[in-house]
Parts: structure tokens; sequence; C-alpha cells
């Protein structure tokens, strides 16, 4: 027993010092939901990325991503009662493992899948009635009944499934200016409301989210690869 625990023991520090190449990184960005009537909000990560074999990359980022965005439902003013207008702004801390293709001898070119959970920081909501531009009796045109902070009902943790494309621009042997452009799929609400008599679900938010950014990747024991056909194939 006590040899096989030796024996693993030694293979554990051969393989930690093992020069792989790896990647650590930094960036920063802006994106928008798909749905709703988006602003533009910002975003700001880290990751880090090992290569255990030829243009394969596995690792993890930790991400601020912000959602800001607006919708309104008319369900009631077709019948001349009261419109609803949403207001969001949230902030997420997302955890993400991920799994990084390249192409190439330089590895200019990544492609990626990533997915994490993702917690809340920061948000604030607010539901606004109003009465249409020709109410049902009792109403008055245009007037702004009740606003309401319903902040609560902004979901605390979220899933988010990402697909993307990072270009490398080597600006020294040891580092790269990167430029990225991402879709983030969110099959989990990041809104369940609920207001009225008996709430109302057509106000409920399911959004995916697209961004675009730049940052700066350090790349650990990286060399360029050798070519694996005589005709340059890589």
């Amino acid at each position: 027993m006590k040899r096989t625990l030796l024996f693993l023991s030694l293979c554990l520090i051969a393989s930690l010092s093992f020069a792989q190449a790896s990647f650590l990184g930094v960036k920063s960005g802006v994106g928008f939901t798909t749905t709703n009537n988006s602003s533009l909000s910002p975003s700001f990560g880290a990751e880090y990325q090992i290569s255990p074999f030829r243009h394969i990359y596995l690792g993890g980022s930790l991400f601020l991503e912000g959602y800001s965005f607006s919708l309104h439902d008319n369900t009631y003013e077709k019948f001349g009662g009261q419109g609803y207008t949403l207001s969001q702004n949230s902030s997420y801390l997302f955890i993400a493992p991920k799994v990084d293709a390249t192409v190439g001898r330089h590895e200019y070119f990544h492609f990626y899948i990533s997915g994490g959970m993702g917690f809340l920081i920061n948000g604030e909501q607010t539901i606004t009635a109003t009465t249409p531009r020709y109410p049902g009796q009792g109403f008055f045109p245009g007037v702004v009944y009740d606003t309401g902070n319903t902040s609560k009902n902004i979901n605390h943790i979220i899933f988010r499934l990402s697909m993307g494309a990072t270009q490398h621009i080597q600006v020294f042997p040891f580092m790269d200016l990167t430029c990225g452009e991402e879709l983030g799929i969110i099959p989990t609400w990041i809104s369940k409301n609920t207001y009225g008599g008996y709430g109302d679900q057509a106000m409920d938010i399911k959004t995916n989210y697209v961004s675009l950014s730049i940052g700066l990747m350090y790349k650990r024991n990286w060399q360029k690869l050798k070519q694996l056909r005589s005709w340059g194939g890589y």
C-alpha cells in the first residue's frame, strides 16, 4: 500500500512539473440582450487555460456581466385597461468551465464553449402601470397610476451556456492582444414577475446575450506548433 501511495505521489509531482502551455488572460467588453429593448451593458473577466493536448485548452473563466433592458406588456390595454412597462438593470458574477479549440500552427484563431452559474451581484427592477390612449370607462388616458420596485422578482442564480470565437494578435512572444465575439444562451428565467390581483406571467423574462470584447493574454511555456505533415499541415 505504501509503495502504491509513493508511486501515485511521484506521478502527481511529475505531472505538475511538466511544462505545459497555458494561457492567463483578462478582457472587457460590451453586450446586449437579444430580446426586449436592450441597452449596452459592460462585461469584465479573467480566465486561465492549460493545454493537455495539441490544439486543445481546458480551463475556466470568472467574469462579471450586466443586463439592462425594458419591455412593455399591453395585454390589458387591448380591453381599455392598464399597460405595464418593466425596466431592469442587473449584474451577475459567473464561474464557468471552458473548452477551447485552436486552428493553425500559430493558434491565432480560437473557438470555444463554456457553461456555468451566475450569481446576482446587484439588481433593480421597476414596473410602471399606465392607461392607454383610449382607455375604458373610469380611466384617464396617459396617466401613470402606479410605479413599484419589483427587484425581488430578479432571480439570484442563473445558468449560462456560451459559444464564441477569439482572434489573437501577437504583440510580444509571450503576449497576445485578443478580440472576441460571443453568444450567451440563458435557458433559465432571469426574472419571475407577479403583480396585480393574481400576477401576470407575461412579464416572466428569458433572454440571450451577445457580446464583443478585447483583452490581453499571457502565454506561458507556449511555442509555435511543429508541422505534422511535410506539405505544411498542422
